[in-house]
């Protein structure tokens, strides 16, 4: 019945947006800053030590351009909009609650959605849910493709690949598993991936305890979906990475091994990982070769939870800003450019870069297609039901 429910709530509207080109006059300074607008382009010595006032806006969870550029697409409580990035404008939108990820197929003539009944949008773990439902939506035909309803019992981390195609779980137990979405069939387990942690309490009656969370770990897919790097979160274990191509795991050498701390991937072979510790200045991550676990550099980032982006020149920091957590209501984002250290923040979590463009939601809740160093290039208001 809950399938069937969640089936019927994802349906295709046309596009109900008016678009408002900006011109040349409203940008602000020769670095495309503007205070009508949130998003702002900074060095690392800018405003991002300061602890943002709760925002107006903050309406989109995800932001995404394609790989070719050709497409955005934009995840908020009513669903999914996809839109083209030349002319910037909806082409549909895909109605659906819980929306939990996200992403386009690699020709970018599709999106998928996957729909969690139990989702928690503002947690870095989630609630153990029954079961999940992953749709495809042509962007030509604007209509859903396929659907598929996925075994995702008691999982207590969950992440997909780029595409869509594969899904990894790790249950309350602490076992991970890999899986195959079209087939649904288990590429990979590993028992025990998660550990309580064993705690002696010396009193008057000595005795041992537990705490800990095994379902909770950070995962990450490659740009290109061939591997997975798994950490435990709130657990006892160490780092497991895995070749879902290949079907094999991967042994993971130097930074990587043990926990890693935060980790994004950044290119198909490599990693950037950043200190769990919570700091208020720039901390020395580690920009490593992946799986040798080699250090190639150590760019000076903010702290902070790291995500992967559609440009591999940049990673994203979310939640960013001093006294920031992830279970915030509220919460800001930047964009780092690794060789330079130069930031595109946003008062709303949502953000993607792609070249000279970025995509980021102003502050009257419109979504504004932005150029480096120039400013706003246009923006379109989605209209909500």
């Amino acid at each position: 019945m809950v399938f069937l429910m969640i089936g019927l709530t994802m349906s295709a509207e046309p596009a109900r947006a008016s678009e408002v080109v900006v011109s040349g006059s409203d940008r602000g300074d020769s670095l495309g800053r503007s205070r009508a607008f949130l998003a702002q382009e900074v060095s690392q010595s800018g405003p991002w030590r300061t602890r943002p006032r709760p925002p107006e806006n903050g309406r989109f969870r995800e932001l995404r351009f394609s790989s070719d550029g050709r497409y955005a697409l934009a995840q908020d409580d009513d669903g999914v909009s996809v839109l083209t990035v030349q002319p910037f404008g909806v082409v549909y939108h895909v109605r659906a609650s819980n929306v939990s990820f996200v992403g386009f197929s690699s020709d970018s003539n599709e999106i998928w959605v996957v729909v969690d009944p139990e989702h928690a949008v503002h947690k870095v773990r989630l609630l153990t849910r029954t079961s999940i439902h992953l749709e495809r939506w042509s962007n030509l035909e604007r209509s859903r493709v396929i659907s598929h309803d996925l075994p995702a019992s008691k999982c207590g981390s969950l992440a997909f690949s780029p595409e869509g195609d594969t899904f990894v779980c790790v249950d309350d137990e602490g076992s991970l598993r890999v899986y195959d979405v079209s087939s649904q069939d288990p590429l990979f387990e590993k028992r025990g991936f998660g550990k309580v942690f064993l705690v002696y309490q010396e009193d008057t009656s000595p005795s041992i305890t537990t705490s800990g969370d095994p379902g909770s770990a950070t995962i990450d897919f490659s740009p290109d979906g061939k591997y997975f790097i798994a950490s435990p979160l709130h657990a006892r274990g160490t780092a497991v990475a895995f070749d879902v191509r290949a079907r094999t795991i991967v042994k993971l050498r130097g930074a990587l091994r043990g926990r890693p701390g935060w980790f994004a991937f950044v290119a198909p072979n490599r990693v950037l990982i950043s200190n769990w510790v919570s700091e208020e200045r720039p901390v020395s991550a580690r920009y490593v070769n992946f799986p040798g676990g080699e250090t190639l550099d150590r760019p000076r980032i903010p702290p902070g939870i790291l995500h992967r982006l559609t440009d591999q020149h940049f990673v994203l920091i979310r939640p960013f800003g001093k006294g920031t957590y992830d279970s915030d209501r509220f919460q800001r984002s930047a964009a780092v450019e690794l060789r330079t250290g130069q930031m595109v923040i946003s008062d709303s979590p949502a953000l993607d870069v792609l070249g000279s463009l970025y995509i980021a939601e102003l502050a009257n809740g419109d979504l504004g297609l932005y150029e480096i160093g120039k400013g706003l290039k246009a923006a379109v208001r989605i209209l909500s039901e």
